[in-house]
């Protein structure tokens, strides 16, 4: 998945006119919570404790069906299909496309957004049912704030892609932030099932919407020929926030913390990623900028 996707947010967002990035990107990544309900309501399918192999089943053998009809029908990105010429062409190497002045705090900016959205992202899509049912919830019940957390994340990607469009990033920015931070808020100190349920719905619009436009805010800052390989580094560095989010959650829980300070111990890394989207809008984007220069890297 890891792979897969800054190549499909590549390909999305240079298939489209500029002014609908943000919604075709959204709409793309929309896919990956309804993944997250459908597997949800599985798992409340689901009678025996042996059974939870079937989700992993379900989940490995259906994309590869999807395989033959990407090979048939996925094409080639147009935009680079036009910039590229029969000749062969040197391509800039990774440190320049990273690394180049035009382009440094873009990088480091996306890099740390991306690791601390996909830290608390990880965290709650891994760990939020075990936390649940630390609180006093049965089993059911988690199943169904799971469901709302990924169920908000499908109805926030789309939203917030056609805000993004249409109105001012820094305030669509701050605003998802705040709201992620409410949430999680809203999210700890909740004391009923359906206040966990309202919560964790409004947690999953607002985190998995945040990386949507993360993910829409990558392309736009690299120009097409470097746009791949800006948007899987970024993608990378998130992952290791990804992977960095349950293993604190799981050392927390370790070490006998309640689940209230596991859910608490993710607003820092949403204040920093916070911060570092407001840095990344104060820089031009690609779409004003068209003939952006490869630029020199800092030695």
């Amino acid at each position: 998945m890891g792979g897969a996707l800054p190549i499909v947010i590549t390909m999305v967002s240079e298939a489209v006119p500029e002014k609908y990035k943000a919604t075709a990107v959204s709409a793309m990544y929309c896919g990956m919570p309804i993944g997250g309900v459908l597997s949800s309501v599985v798992a409340l399918s689901l009678t025996a404790d042996h059974e939870w192999r079937h989700i992993f089943y379900i989940g490995g053998i259906a994309p590869l069906l999807l395989v033959p009809i990407l090979i048939l029908f996925l094409p080639e990105s147009k935009a680079y299909l036009n910039k590229v010429p029969q000749v062969a062409i040197k391509k800039p190497s990774v440190t320049t496309v990273l690394f180049a002045k035009p382009r440094i705090m873009t990088t480091f900016s996306l890099w740390l957004s991306f690791f601390g959205t996909l830290l608390v992202l990880a965290l709650f899509q891994n760990w939020l049912p075990t936390l649940i049912s630390g609180l006093g919830l049965n089993k059911q019940q988690a199943s169904y704030i799971q469901i709302g957390f990924n169920l908000g994340g499908s109805i926030g990607v789309l939203i917030l892609g056609l805000m993004l469009d249409r109105l001012n990033k820094f305030f669509i920015v701050a605003s998802v932030y705040a709201g992620i931070l409410a949430s999680l808020i809203g999210l700890a100190y909740s004391q009923s099932a359906l206040s966990f349920i309202f919560f964790a719905t409004s947690c999953g619009m607002f985190v998995i919407g945040c990386q949507s436009i993360l993910y829409t805010l990558a392309a736009k800052y690299y120009p097409t020929e470097m746009r791949g390989t800006g948007v899987g580094a970024a993608v990378a560095v998130g992952r290791l926030g990804a992977f960095a989010g349950p293993l604190v959650a799981g050392y927390l829980l370790g070490t006998g913390q309640s689940e209230i300070v596991v859910i608490a111990s993710s607003i820092p890394m949403i204040l920093l990623a916070a911060i570092s989207a407001f840095i990344l809008l104060r820089k031009p984007d690609h779409s004003s900028t068209r003939k952006e220069p490869i630029g020199t890297v800092i030695s």
